[in-house]
């Protein structure tokens, strides 16, 4: 579904839910991605481990900066994300891969989007439009100033994302939409990709979800635990 450099501000590593019973994700089982184990300084988020490795997030105050692989021997593996924010918003995003920059990207906020430039690509950059719930649901690709005809559209449920309480969690750190609630069906050029099927627990957060492909057919199924 998705998945440091320096030290971190944080102290004592905890799977639990604090002592206001913040409601945060714990565990992912996929049938074809695997376990996701997910470890919180409080509410902020310290580890995402699989059976491949792990990924460890480092904060400045409440904001995410880095977020590092580790193969499963607990050795960085040449993975690195950087952030940087301007007056609490995410301002760049770097992606390096063994000390090479593989991805570059700048963000500037309009009245309701966010203007992302490609600095790798400079004739290309993407506009991100925000719902009324501050999700991303719309995406235009744009190449040498010329919107190119593409466009992705997300729809979502009215129901809590299992990433909500994750504090300075976003969709660029996600690596995809669904920080505030859950998407039901994904498009490209208003063709159906792939929809999301969702079972909720009481508090109206997820524990289950069923994806299907373009046709219809079911592609896999994850259970949530809290």
């Amino acid at each position: 579904m998705f998945i440091n450099c320096g030290g971190s501000d944080d102290n004592a590593i905890t799977n639990d839910n604090n002592s206001n019973d913040v409601i945060l994700i714990k565990k992912i089982v996929g049938s074809s991605s695997g376990t996701m184990l997910y470890t919180y300084n409080g509410n902020k988020l310290f580890r995402i481990t699989s059976q491949n490795g792990f990924e460890e997030y480092t904060y400045s105050g409440d904001l995410i900066t880095n977020v590092q692989g580790f193969n499963s021997n607990g050795q960085p593996d040449g993975y690195l994300e950087f952030y940087g924010y301007e007056n609490g918003k995410l301002a760049v995003k770097k992606i390096y891969s063994n000390d090479e920059l593989v991805e570059s990207y700048t963000f500037s906020y309009l009245n309701n989007s966010i203007k992302i430039i490609d600095l790798l690509e400079l004739n290309r950059y993407s506009l991100a439009y925000l719902d009324s719930n501050g999700n991303i649901f719309k995406i235009e690709y744009f190449f040498d100033n010329q919107n190119s005809n593409n466009t992705t559209i997300y729809n979502f449920d009215n129901k809590n994302s299992p990433f909500k309480n994750i504090i300075g969690l976003n969709e660029f750190v996600l690596r995809g939409p669904g920080v505030r609630n859950n998407t039901i069906s994904h498009k490209v050029n208003n063709i159906i990709q792939n929809t999301f099927t969702w079972q909720y627990n009481d508090l109206n957060y997820p524990i289950s979800v069923e994806s299907f492909d373009s046709n219809g057919n079911s592609i896999g199924v994850a259970n949530l635990y809290y």
